[in-house]
């Protein structure tokens, strides 16, 4: 049966928490650090000393929470390593549509507010509801 894990192989000892994923690379949050994995290789590398929570990932950027400074809401570029800060606000359950990152508000009442993409220190998103 394909639940027995037969062909299951372990790529790391490390324990993970907010994966995402993209070609043959995940990006996870380890001992408060932004990492990354090769799975093709089983590289492990520490890209950034922030404790990144709801990482999402459009394939060029990885978009995070920055628990390390408050929840604000960065971009990670993944060809080049430059990091910005996108919004001041504190985000959580970040998901991406075309143009923006949509996640829920910690300094609204949770509710959900919208930011672009491109954007670079917004002080805050756009309310959707």
């Amino acid at each position: 049966s394909s639940s027995d894990y037969t062909n299951a192989v372990k790529l790391s000892d490390t324990k993970i928490t907010w994966l995402a994923g993209a070609g043959q690379t995940l990006y996870f949050n380890a001992d408060g650090k932004l990492r990354s994995l090769n799975i093709g290789t089983q590289t492990e590398t520490e890209l950034l000393p922030v404790n990144a929570f709801y990482i999402v990932t459009d394939g060029t950027n990885l978009y995070y929470s920055n628990w390390s400074d408050s929840g604000k809401i960065y971009r990670y570029e993944i060809a080049t390593g430059t990091n910005t800060l996108v919004c001041h606000d504190e985000g959580a359950y970040l998901s991406l549509t075309e143009t923006d990152i949509t996640y829920q508000n910690g300094y609204d009442n949770c509710r959900i507010y919208k930011v672009p993409k491109t954007a670079s220190n917004v002080s805050a998103g756009t309310l959707v509801q």
